[in-house]
Formats: C-alpha cells, structure tokens, sequence
C-alpha cells in the first residue's frame, strides 16, 4: 500500500475495536502515525502493538470519557505534545443505546448527546487551530444511515444525535474550507464489526441484511477504505459530504427474480 499519508498525524478515537480499529490499521499502513483513543485501554494496546509489529507508528490514549469536556481538551493537547500537530481527525466512538423513547430517562438522553454530539464540538473545536497550520487538515465523522435515512424503533434518540453530526459536519465544511480543511461524513449501514457481533449472530446479521442490493453485511475494513480515500491528498475538492456504505441498503429492499 501507498505511503500517502507519510508524515501525517491522524488522531481516531475508538480506535481500539471494530471500525475504530479498522480505520487506525488503515491510516498506519499508508504511513500515518496514529493516535489510538480509546477508553479501555487494553483495546488500544492491543492495537498500538499490532500496528507496531506491522511497522506503523501507533501511540495510544486511554482513558477517554466522550461525554466529558476535559478529557476531550486532553486527548488534543496530548496530541499536540507528543507529536507537533494533527492533521487528521476521525471521530469514531460513540455510544448506540437501544431505548425507546419513553423509556429513556432525561439523563440518559443527555448522556448520549454529550457522548455523540457534543464530544464532536468539543474535539473538533480544540483541533481546528491545529488542522489549520496543516494547511491541508481532513475531518472525517462516522455517522450512520440512521441520521438522516433508515430508522427503526429503540434507535430514535440516537439517530437524533447522528443527524445532528451530519448538520454539523456541513457547516464546519463550510466555515473552514478556505483554510484547507475539509470535513466529510462517513454514513456506515449494517456493519459485522465486533461491537456488532455482540449483540446479533451471524444469522441475525445475514437475515436482515439478504434484502439489501448488495445481500450481505459490511466490514469494518469498508468504512476504513471509505475513511482512508476521503484523507487522502486526492480528495482535497471533496467536503461537506457523506459517503454512505451500507450495500445500498437505503435505496430500499430489493426482490430479484431468478
């Protein structure tokens, strides 16, 4: 794989499981040094050491508390201190309670929408300086297909907080393009990552996804191919979108006749 991003400082929180972890792998291999932040730490060595054996260059952050404002202000300025700079933000973590809405406390909304939208304020906002002295600064957020296209019941309040990062992924697209930022969203369907597989089987996962266009569930190394293109030099024309992986999914259930 190419060495395109040789040089570069991407930080990807939930970097240590799953599409997180995916998308660290991807970055580290065309030659970025990555900031694995995590929560549970054992995650993030696992994947900072793989990455190492690999050849890459992985540091890990531990610790990480989304729905806390300090330890967001943390994980930049650690950044910063180990490394000089960041030049590439991907927003991974983020919490998926399934709650129906009359079932979900007052508290528990709140908790989400720190851990999901304001986390993504805070973290953008205490790294923009930084992406602006890389002259070429890429932002990339993992959303879902449940922002702003499928829905389903007990998913509400969190599609409600995916739809709210895809807005705000638009308008830092916006604000900042003429700085050389750019800021995509990437908008993942049924995905068999590991964090996937503990709450369905396999069968599960096979049946819901047999109507889709493409009948099968993704893979956590899609949405890091989509991540990697959309950091890469070439796509520097590119902000303010959404990739949607999701095996067209969203264009709806499809009955081919044999």
């Amino acid at each position: 794989m190419s060495k395109k991003l040789e040089g570069k400082i991407a930080v990807v929180t939930g970097g240590g499981r799953g599409v997180g972890r995916a998308i660290s792998e991807t970055l580290a291999e065309q030659g970025a040094t990555v900031v694995v932040a995590v929560r549970t730490a054992n995650y993030g060595e696992n994947t900072v050491a793989d990455i190492i054996a690999k050849g890459g260059n992985a540091t890990l952050f531990s610790g990480l508390h989304l729905g806390d404002r300090s330890s967001c202000t943390a994980l930049i300025d650690d950044t910063i201190s180990r490394h000089g700079g960041i030049d590439i933000l991907v927003l991974c973590a983020a919490d998926a309670p399934y709650c129906p809405i009359v079932a979900m406390s007052d508290e528990d909304f709140d908790a989400l929408f720190k851990t999901n939208v304001y986390s993504t304020f805070w973290l953008t906002k205490d790294a923009i300086p930084h992406l602006i002295k890389s002259k070429s600064g890429r932002v990339v957020y993992i959303s879902s297909t449940a922002g702003n296209g499928l829905n389903s019941p007990g998913i509400v309040p969190y599609s409600a907080s995916k739809a709210a990062v895809n807005a705000f992924a638009r308008g830092v697209a916006i604000e900042y393009a003429r700085t050389g930022i750019t800021c995509n969203v990437v908008n993942p369907g049924l995905i068999a990552s590991d964090r996937a597989q503990e709450r369905m089987s396999g069968d599960q996962l096979n049946m819901i996804s047999a109507a889709f266009p493409v009948p099968r569930p993704g893979t956590s190394e899609e949405i890091a191919r989509a991540v990697s293109f959309l950091v890469q030099p070439e796509s520097s024309y590119i902000t303010g979108t959404a990739v949607v992986v999701d095996g067209g999914a969203t264009l709806g259930a499809v009955n081919f006749q044999e």
